[in-house]
């Protein structure tokens, strides 16, 4: 996530320091117990979802369409279902390798 924003929002590449790679990875939280969590993080950040929201979704909310996410948040407080898109390749890429540990299990 800090890779990402670093790169969209100042248009800084840390791949080349290597000490730094390595102590985020260190710091990241695992995917095989938190990788729910992150997606789910990702959608409610994006989304402006609100609590409700997140816990009325399901995986068939989620559409994807190769080189975009589509959701579509069902019912919200107002009554009016709500769409947003996700093209950033990093979160795509998150939620694919999600669908392939659901499928697994």
């Amino acid at each position: 996530m800090i890779k990402a924003m670093l790169n969209v929002e100042n248009n800084q590449d840390i791949n080349k320091f290597y000490k730094l790679i390595l102590f985020l990875k260190r710091k990241e939280a695992q995917d095989d117990k938190y990788l729910m969590f992150k997606v789910v993080a990702v959608i409610g950040i994006l989304g402006a979802c609100r609590r409700e929201e997140l816990c009325q979704m399901r995986l068939n909310n989620i559409e994807d369409l190769g080189n975009t996410l589509v959701v579509n948040i069902p019912d919200s407080k107002t009554r009016v279902s709500r769409t947003f898109t996700v093209i950033t390749e990093t979160y795509i890429d998150l939620y694919r390798y999600k669908e392939k540990i659901h499928d697994v299990l």
